[in-house]
């Protein structure tokens, strides 16, 4: 470690000669993985993040070449803080010669995260990694881009993710792995799944699928399965394999998953019967590929799909499921939604459905008669106000004239006294 330590010492000055810098760090890496007390130490005291990127992520990733002695120095929380201050402060053009360093990094990073349950704390930092170090929207940063998605995906931060997810995937950063590109694009479908943007999800498991490679990996064989069930939901159909899928991977995919394909089938075929026999015998493999949340939101569609096609077809019927109470629920969501007109009998497992097109009529007479009736009290509103007007007119003259008559009586009295007077011509009189 001495020799390290000189080193390091020497080049304070003189950091920019990248490529002597990772000959002797390379030479050196099993030396820093034996001393890892002593890599610590030069790490805290004797390094910087921003000043010495490249010697720092040297001596940091060699400590992880020895794991489980790593605990006696350091514990997880304190690797998490480490690596932390070391992505904020690094500078990219420093690092340009060992972007494979720095993406295991990111790798050690996540997995420390999700490990201790603190995923949500990572998102952050990977996302403005990736914005230090890509050059567009569309450029995949090795494992960067894999990792950001794996920590959204843990944490449940769907719609946090879109910001670096949400691009075309047209680019790739030097030293960005086939199988960095295919995970990162089956994260990319799962996020879509969970914010039930299915055509999207759709999109990333075909690139998946027909993404150049030799060897059908279980990534592919995951890929199709969920392809499969999010077609059915998109499109109620099976999916065509994209056309430039190599033929074995092809094959493999075309001859495998009965059970998958065999939902389909029944799907597409409207045998109630069998669906629901499939679902119930295979629940076990839907949970164990972790789809059995898509099966029952597929499940559920079904369900809507069979009650709005009987109900152009029947006014009363039978329905025995073996859990009513789930088309009951799926029922009453359909007529909340206005997507379907019917009474449920619970007791009697009975559904009636309402005519639609009847209730339209009598829903569009009833508002004629509502529009005739409020045209009616409009007009009556109108004559009433006019008669208050001419009722006020003819209390204003009654007034007048009262005034004027006072005042012929106060006139006669004065010139003749209490003698008998005619009244009738009194207005000429004057």
């Amino acid at each position: 470690m001495n020799e390290v330590h000189a080193f390091i010492q020497n080049f304070a000055g003189n950091l920019e000669d990248f490529q002597q810098i990772n000959e002797f760090m390379k030479s050196q890496t099993h030396v820093m993985a034996a001393n890892q007390s002593d890599t610590l130490r030069l790490i805290k005291n004797n390094t910087d993040a921003a000043k010495n990127s490249l010697i720092q992520l040297w001596l940091i990733t060699s400590l992880y070449q020895n794991k489980s002695a790593l605990h006696q120095f350091i514990d997880a929380n304190d690797q998490i803080d480490l690596i932390n201050n070391y992505f904020q402060n690094f500078v990219p053009l420093q690092v340009t010669t060992q972007n494979r360093k720095l993406y295991e990094l990111a790798t050690i990073f996540s997995e420390l995260l999700i490990s201790e349950k603190k995923a949500i704390y990572g998102i952050n930092t990977l996302k403005n990694v990736i914005f230090k170090v890509r050059q567009n929207d569309e450029q995949v940063c090795g494992s960067l881009h894999k990792e950001f998605a794996r920590l959204c995906i843990k944490a449940k931060c769907y719609q946090h993710s879109l910001i670096v997810i949400d691009h075309p995937v047209i680019q790739f950063k030097k030293n960005t792995s086939a199988m960095d590109i295919l995970n990162y694009m089956y994260y990319k479908a799962l996020i879509y799944t969970a914010l039930k943007q299915f055509q999207n999800a759709i999109d990333c498991l075909k690139l998946v699928i027909s993404f150049p490679c030799q060897l059908t990996h279980k990534i592919h064989l995951e890929s199709y399965k969920k392809l499969i069930l999010l077609n059915l939901l998109e499109k109620g159909q099976m999916p065509d394999i994209p056309k430039y899928t190599n033929v074995m991977l092809k094959h493999n995919l075309e001859t495998s998953f009965a059970c998958y394909r065999n939902l389909g089938s029944s799907y597409i075929g409207k045998d109630d019967k069998l669906f629901n026999e499939i679902i119930e015998n295979n629940q076990e493999e839907f949970f164990k590929d972790k789809n059995y949340g898509l099966i029952k939101k597929l499940q559920k569609k079904y369900q809507r799909v069979r009650v709005k096609e009987l109900s152009n077809t029947y006014l009363t019927l039978r329905y025995n499921l073996t859990d009513n109470k789930e088309i009951e629920d799926t029922l009453f969501e359909m007529i909340n939604q206005d997507e379907s007109q019917a009474k449920i009998d619970s007791q009697k497992e009975m559904i009636s459905f309402i005519d639609s097109t009847s209730m339209t009529s009598a829903s569009q007479q009833d508002d004629a008669k509502e529009a005739e009736y409020l045209t009616v009290i409009e007009e009556l509103e109108n004559q009433n106000q006019r008669i208050i007007k001419l009722m006020s007119n003819v209390q204003g003259l009654d007034k007048g004239l009262q005034l004027t008559k006072q005042f012929l009586q106060r006139n006669l009295n004065d010139r003749g006294g209490n003698s008998a007077r005619d009244d009738s011509g009194g207005d000429m009189m004057m």
